[in-house]
């Protein structure tokens, strides 16, 4: 029970480093795009795509997915381990 609470706690702040830098990324994109005030003939981006912001769901879907992923890779990682330890208990 313990050693799923650390990993839930440990999910829980990969899941928060995880928005931090991409808010920090969003931030600087639209600093990049601000400090250039091109005139724009044509309404597409460079890449010929428009962007458009993912609504507020699927950014907390997104996020959930990472810390669920974050955790059974953390169980799974922590199951190999204590096989493979055991393996090499029964060795040496």
């Amino acid at each position: 029970m313990r050693t799923l609470a650390l990993f839930a706690f440990a999910a829980f702040a990969f899941s928060l480093l995880v928005g931090g830098i991409e808010l920090w990324w969003t931030r600087q994109a639209w600093m990049r795009r601000h400090e250039k005030t091109a005139t724009m003939l044509h309404p597409f981006p460079r890449d010929r795509f428009r962007r458009v912001r993912d609504s507020r769901f699927a950014r907390a879907r997104y996020h959930v997915g990472l810390f669920f992923g974050f955790l059974l890779a953390a169980s799974v990682g922590t199951l190999l381990a204590r096989i493979t330890y055991n393996l090499l208990a029964r060795w040496f």
